[in-house]
């Protein structure tokens, strides 16, 4: 099991920087233009994995599941349960 590190570098800033960098890469290629979502989401998806796995010393195995959890629940099970959902309301 592990435990996750809030304050992997003993500074809650630089903590929460590191913590962002997935983000702000994402807002950033996005607005240049220069690259598709699709590609950025891959790239974002990259630099999310090596930053978890780097400095949140979390397990690589751990973290490759987690991102195909969340790719699995963004592109298959939220836009065809969505309907389902809704129709019941």
């Amino acid at each position: 099991m592990w435990d996750q590190i809030y304050n992997p570098l003993g500074n809650t800033a630089l903590s929460t920087i590191a913590a962002a960098v997935p983000v702000v890469t994402l807002l950033v290629l996005i607005a240049r233009g220069k690259v598709k979502a699709h590609l950025a989401a891959i790239i974002v998806l990259i630099t999310a994995n090596i930053i978890t796995t780097g400095i949140f010393t979390m397990p690589a195995g751990m973290s490759i599941r987690a991102s195909k959890a969340r790719s699995f629940a963004t592109s298959s099970c939220i836009p065809s349960c969505w309907p389902a959902l809704s129709a019941r309301w």
